[in-house]
């Protein structure tokens, strides 16, 4: 961005004189930098396709983000935005990136705030799937608990329960 900025500077001084471009010094920083994008269709709880989404996706088959309720609370915002927001670090911030709603995407500024006044009550499915996994993961660490030899496979147990 300093380049481009120093090759401008550059370019209209040598348009108010010739010869003077190289006269010209390099900035030794930038100004605010603004970027804009503007949103695409978009519909909740579709980040987009590629190797890194298949991978997530099979873990999340195996782990808890599967379950429907999930979705209902990650998702949790209005469609179509005619909204355009600006995303900043905070005050001082060199860069700012503004996206513009146009009506298709999702509403950056609820998906910023959070779940504030969402009720999202567990479902009956989430409830006998959480019941199911504990009891399972219970019944696992007993099995592995009475383990004499091969104690490193607790271990194991552990690393496979935090992913």
């Amino acid at each position: 961005m300093l380049d481009k900025r120093w090759e401008n500077d550059r370019h209209k001084a040598e348009k108010k004189k010739a010869g003077s471009g190289k006269d010209v010094p390099r900035p030794s920083r930038a100004g605010l930098c603004v970027s804009l994008y503007e949103a695409d269709y978009a519909s909740p709880g579709y980040p987009g396709y590629d190797l890194v989404y298949f991978v997530g996706f099979a873990t999340s088959v195996i782990q808890l983000g599967s379950i429907p309720q999930w979705s209902k609370k990650k998702w949790e915002c209005r469609r179509d935005s005619e909204k355009a927001v600006i995303l900043s670090r905070g005050n001082g911030s060199k860069h700012a990136i503004v996206v513009i709603g146009r009506s298709k995407g999702l509403d950056v500024e609820d998906l910023a705030a959070g779940p504030t006044n969402v009720d999202v009550s567990a479902s009956y499915t989430t409830r006998i799937t959480l019941t199911i996994l504990a009891t399972l993961w219970i019944l696992l660490f007993i099995a592995a608990a009475g383990i004499k030899q091969n104690t490193w496979f607790l271990l194991a147990i552990g690393g496979i329960g935090i992913l």
